[in-house]
């Protein structure tokens, strides 16, 4: 039943998004202006709203009033105490690296042109920061940071499956008819849901289970801003639904291919040198255990298959799990550590949003939604 509702998504696009950026496209700049208006302002003090820009936003707007300000910002808290290192690396070798696997969503990344090697690792950045929007207190309100840097993801999304659709969009297994279909965007979803909640009970930061479902929570808010079908993210209901639907969707895909390791390959690199001062490793090193952590998160099969090597720095992995899970009990039992530990977070979430000296692609998005040039995904 739950398989089925997945597959009848499959080359869906994102009718409210598609339809509002198609009218984005043939409007005059100050029409185009109230869109963004819209988004950091509310429907309901933006005049003269085109009815597909309305529609959007109103929808937008039930979805984060739906579950209450302070209940999304507590459920967010677990991210401040794991930290913003640890959350990066769940974030590459996690859910970047599954992401990656899938050969449609890699093709679509190699055919815009922008996920090359030199460009990777302001991907990451990019992605990271979107994350560190939502995850920060307030972010999901109203015009909040991380309500309106989806709503930015959510456009530029569109923006690329018109493009690639007028250039005639073909898919990596020649069968799917959109890019970034219903089907992609839920599992990229389960990307950011699944995989890193995996990922962080493997090395050591395991979630309650309470924890975890308040996170689904906030979660579904964030899906239904990306424009993923609400009626379908309502059936995740917790992580065990969510974890059977991901290995149903995986199972329905291709092998990785050349793209897949090509992009792994690149992520895990950038990511290696960047982390390598933090860590305290030398660089290579530290991409070495980046491999490693992808294979701890993804199994050896699938690891195998996106290029991530078997290495040495395996054997440094039960220990930093054990460090992680001192630490974890530490933050359970002690709260000034724990309050501590979450102050320091919340500044670097705000140093790492500050090392960015220009907008983001999805950022520029919106200055340039009328061109068919396509910015990095």
């Amino acid at each position: 039943m739950l398989l089925s509702s997945v597959l009848s998504l499959k080359s869906q696009g994102d009718p409210l998004a598609d339809a509002a950026l198609n009218d984005y496209q043939q409007a005059q700049p100050d029409v185009q202006a109230l869109l963004e208006q819209g988004m950091r302002q509310g429907v309901s003090v933006t005049a003269g709203l085109p009815e597909s820009f309305r529609q959007l936003l109103q929808d937008c707007e039930a979805a984060v009033l739906s579950v209450p300000a302070k209940e999304i910002d507590l459920a967010m808290q677990p991210y401040t105490s794991i930290g913003p290192t640890w959350l990066s690396i769940a974030l590459g070798p996690g859910s970047l690296a599954h992401t990656y696997s899938d050969p449609g969503i890699a093709a679509v990344l190699m055919r815009t042109g922008n996920l090359l090697s030199e460009t990777v690792s302001r991907r990451l950045l990019e992605t990271q920061l979107w994350k560190i929007s939502v995850i920060k207190p307030g972010g999901l309100a109203l015009g909040g940071s991380g309500y309106v840097h989806t709503l930015q993801v959510r456009l530029l999304h569109a923006r690329v499956r018109a493009t690639l659709l007028q250039r005639g969009w073909v898919s990596a297994d020649g069968r799917q008819a959109v890019p970034i279909d219903q089907w992609q965007m839920l599992r990229t979803w389960l990307d950011f849901t699944v995989v890193p909640f995996e990922a962080f009970d493997r090395i050591g930061l395991t979630l309650t289970h309470e924890q975890t479902q308040r996170l689904y929570d906030a979660w579904r808010v964030v899906g239904h801003l990306l424009g993923i079908d609400s009626t379908l993210l309502s059936k995740v209901t917790d992580h065990t639904v969510a974890l059977e639907l991901l290995k149903m969707v995986d199972a329905q895909l291709p092998e990785p291919d050349e793209s897949s390791r090509v992009l792994t390959q690149a992520m895990l690199g950038a990511l290696g040198n960047r982390l390598a001062p933090v860590l305290k490793y030398p660089v290579d090193v530290s991409v070495m255990l980046m491999a490693s952590l992808c294979r701890l998160f993804h199994g050896n099969e699938l690891a195998d298959r996106l290029g991530a090597q078997s290495n040495w720095t395996e054997a440094l992995l039960p220990m930093m799990a054990d460090a992680n899970r001192f630490r974890m009990r530490r933050i359970e039992d002690e709260p000034a550590y724990r309050d501590n530990i979450q102050a320091q977070s919340l500044k670097a979430f705000d140093a790492i949003e500050a090392g960015l000296p220009d907008g983001t692609a999805y950022q520029e998005m919106a200055k340039s939604l009328a061109t068919t040039d396509l910015p990095s995904l």
